[in-house]
């Protein structure tokens, strides 16, 4: 297993394109958009997607991460789920809809609080199943509050097969500490929570040790006042993560120093490494980018 994780981690460096999605395969971006999120998901044995959050690092065009998004879907139709109501999350998504009509839009929180107009959205619910063609998503919680946005965070699980991807938003210690009791498997590949933030009670040791991500994104970039991921929230994951080629990796020691390494865990940051992309057959998920 080690050495097939060896091979694609070596093509991914060395070649940019990708190769033509196995129609029963499920592929997921993060995308480099720095201090911001943007996840999509190509759905396995369908011409379907969904989009997680998009959000725009500052000081960028919106349509930078737009083209992404349309580069990528190509011809598929894509649902849209925003997962709180925190402009890093939703950013880019007035400028992706002029350009191309979701199916549906999803949102937790409150609908005054996005700064743009959601026409036709629904608000999301505990436990609510969305398809993505032969795999399946489930809202593990949401809305824990109202009051205050990270709090609201939806966590949502996709599952397809064997292989299971968690995106838990801007979650905070109460809102992993309600999906944590419907996760009852490790899970191979976890955004993590608000950036690899530890404010808030986020990306807990308790919470990296009942989940054991196998994998872990940081969607993080360097911008002034801004400083994700903690390295002492990489410390909590990386027990139980597997090992991989030796590869960048940046964490901050508190709010003023960057650390830089090289790591041989399943760790990475956008920052480092630019988009990411991970595929899965049903069986195994490997990062090909």
């Amino acid at each position: 297993m080690k050495k097939i994780f060896f091979l694609l981690f070596l093509l991914s460096c060395s070649h940019q394109s990708l190769a033509p999605l196995n129609n029963n395969h499920l592929r997921y971006y993060a995308f480099d958009v720095g201090n911001a999120s943007c996840s999509l998901v190509l759905c396995p044995k369908s011409k379907e997607a969904i989009l997680f959050d998009c959000g725009q690092r500052q000081g960028f065009p919106k349509s930078e991460a737009a083209d992404k998004v349309l580069r990528e879907l190509g011809e598929r139709t894509y649902t849209i789920i925003l997962s709180h109501a925190h402009i890093d999350h939703y950013s880019v998504i007035s400028t992706l809809v002029k350009k191309r009509k979701p199916e549906a839009i999803f949102y937790a929180g409150k609908i005054e609080n996005y700064k743009t107009k959601l026409e036709g959205a629904q608000s999301l619910s505990v436990g609510q199943s969305l398809s993505c063609g032969a795999a399946q998503g489930s809202v593990l919680t949401v809305n824990e509050r109202l009051d205050a946005d990270n709090d609201s965070s939806a966590v949502f699980l996709l599952q397809y097969n064997k292989t299971k991807l968690l995106l838990p938003a801007d979650a905070t210690g109460l809102v992993e500490e309600k999906a944590k009791q419907k996760i009852n498997s490790e899970i191979d590949l976890l955004i993590a929570s608000h950036h690899g933030e530890s404010s808030r009670k986020s990306n807990s040791e308790d919470w990296a040790h009942h989940i054991k991500a196998k994998m872990i994104v940081y969607s993080s970039g360097t911008y002034s006042g801004f400083t994700e991921p903690k390295c002492k929230v990489a410390k909590r994951y990386e027990p139980y993560l597997m090992e991989m080629p030796s590869h960048d990796f940046s964490c901050w020691e508190g709010n003023k120093e960057i650390i830089k390494v090289q790591s041989t865990k399943a760790e990475f940051n956008t920052s480092d490494l630019g988009d990411l992309v991970f595929e899965s057959d049903g069986e195994k998920l490997l990062k090909v980018k």
